[in-house]
């Protein structure tokens, strides 16, 4: 992941900690690709929580915030652009899948608006939330510090209902590592990613 985003352009990163943080930061000790700071949240706080914890860490109006454990290729130009042109509050990374039962469903207008998520079901081709989101920083501040928050139900869900939440299709393939299966497909899939990246 770290790779992933030296090769899209960023040049720091603040990692948000939680469970087992002292094997993470042992693990990225070396790493040198990206200047990195480690936030560890004091109890667990959620997605909402842990990144409002985060974020006297970072620098910026504009943040790019990924989940840690799922990844698809975009360029961060055009999101940026999608994000700015569209003025949302927040813009979300989405991919079509054959198969969304594992991740719920987006609907999204033509003009990228993100109108309604719509919860796991039965399987079928959809739109899926990628995990990766420019926000405005100011989003984050008006979170209540040290409380367990969800960035999807708390933050996002919220956001559409205002017609403030844009989704920003990118091409796949998607990888989440949340299976036994998909942590074993995806060591085949990240090279293929990181050669799309910024493509």
């Amino acid at each position: 992941m770290l790779d992933f985003l030296a090769k899209a352009g960023i040049q720091r990163a603040v990692l948000s900690l939680g469970y087992e943080a002292s094997q993470i930061e042992a693990a990225i000790k070396p790493y040198h690709r990206l200047q990195l700071s480690c936030v560890t949240e004091p109890a667990a706080l959620g997605t909402g929580g842990g990144l409002r914890h985060a974020l006297d860490a970072t620098q910026g109006e504009t943040l790019l915030a990924l989940n840690g454990d799922s990844m698809t290729p975009f360029d961060l130009q055009r999101f940026l652009d999608f994000h700015k042109k569209g003025g949302w509050q927040v813009s979300l990374a989405a991919v079509t899948l054959e198969d969304c039962a594992r991740f719920g469903r987006l609907d999204m207008a033509d003009d990228g608006a993100v109108r309604a998520f719509y919860e796991k079901q039965a399987g079928g081709a959809g739109i899926i939330n990628a995990g990766i989101y420019l926000v405005e920083r100011g989003v984050l501040a008006d979170l209540p510090e040290g409380q367990c928050q969800s960035f999807e139900r708390d933050v996002l869900e919220p956001l559409s209902r205002q017609g403030r939440l844009g989704g920003f299709l990118c091409p796949g393939p998607f990888i989440d590592i949340g299976t036994p299966e998909s942590l074993a497909s995806a060591e085949k899939l990240v090279p293929s990613i990181m050669d799309r990246i910024g493509s």
